[in-house]
């Protein structure tokens, strides 16, 4: 309860500007409530999500799935959309565990044939920071969501935007690649980026074609409670970015997954989560803020309209001739 009281004020503007703009208060805090923080996540009981008559855990069922199909499809009916541009829209789906406050998977969902992923970055080395916001603002973006890993040196893994290779590859095997314009999401190691012009690395995978990956079904990390950002493609084959609104507690891997594939996720990729995750949607703005400075974001942005090809102005283009 201290915990919970004592996170009010952070919403306060001035009191998270203070914070972020200073980390060693920010670890201070970290190491004084710690062990609180901690026990109060590892304590927080089931997940489930809110309706208009109140609280409804997620079935044993849903839970333990491992495996999802388009029947599996079952939380689109309670996500609230607004628009962003054509083809494109943002999602709020309300959830909560037992013991823990309301809080929001917020996430844009884009068919690619209006929409394309673009890597961004603050500089050409991948190690100047930025909120996705900014980045996100600076380009004209229509969402913005946070890349991978870093350190206090910069971004880890592969890095590569508009054909450029900032950083190389490392030996991770979660990949988000545009390879001649389609966007995929692959579970392997040293993977081909002929015909890439963007990619990222990060990890885990959460699902492959539909199924909950080896890694994370193996990985001594699925219980962990933390904020957390996805980028994933559906069964239709639309692109989700996803990122938890939630300043304590957030979401398992394992739930994570769920969510997505909940959502309609076929192929899933856990981005940098923690103090890194944050989304923004233009025209709505930040849809879930973050704690930390990134060196590398993923952004989305409208496809120029087609050109008209009918018999009317294909007359006017004799006519100009």
């Amino acid at each position: 309860m201290l915990v919970l009281v004592a996170i009010l004020p952070w919403k306060s503007g001035t009191v998270r500007s203070l914070i972020v703009d200073h980390p060693w208060i920010r670890e201070a805090l970290s190491r004084i409530a710690g062990r609180t923080i901690e026990s109060h996540l590892e304590n927080l009981g089931a997940l489930g999500f809110m309706t208009a008559d109140g609280w409804t855990p997620f079935t044993p069922e849903e839970n333990e799935r491992e495996v999802w199909k388009q029947e599996h499809i079952s939380l689109l009916h309670r996500v609230r959309y607004e628009p962003v541009a054509e083809g494109v829209r943002v999602g709020r789906l309300t959830l909560k565990h037992e013991h823990g406050n309301v809080f929001s998977a917020v996430f844009v969902e884009a068919n690619p044939e209006h929409a394309s992923l673009r890597v961004l970055v603050n500089d050409d080395s991948a190690d100047g920071t930025s909120f996705v916001h900014e980045m996100a603002a600076a380009r004209n973006a229509l969402a913005a969501i946070n890349g991978g890993f870093f350190d206090s040196d910069g971004a880890l893994g592969l890095v590569l935007s508009r054909g450029n290779l900032v950083q190389r590859p490392n030996a991770g095997a979660g990949y988000l690649l545009v390879q001649s314009g389609k966007p995929l999401i692959l579970n392997e190691k040293h993977a081909s980026l002929a015909g890439a012009d963007e990619g990222i690395q990060c990890g885990p995978v959460l699902l492959v074609d539909g199924r909950l990956s080896d890694d994370l079904r193996r990985s001594g990390r699925t219980a962990a409670v933390a904020r957390r950002s996805a980028a994933a493609l559906t069964h239709d084959g639309n692109i989700l970015l996803l990122s938890t609104d939630v300043e304590l507690g957030g979401l398992t891997l394992k739930q994570l997954a769920m969510v997505l594939g909940g959502l309609g996720a076929r192929h899933a990729l856990a981005l940098d989560g923690g103090a890194s995750a944050q989304l923004y949607v233009r025209d709505i703005g930040v849809a879930a803020r973050g704690w930390d400075k990134v060196p590398v974001g993923v952004g989305l942005f409208a496809k120029p309209a087609p050109a008209p090809t009918g018999p009317a102005e294909a007359l006017s283009a004799a006519t100009r001739n």
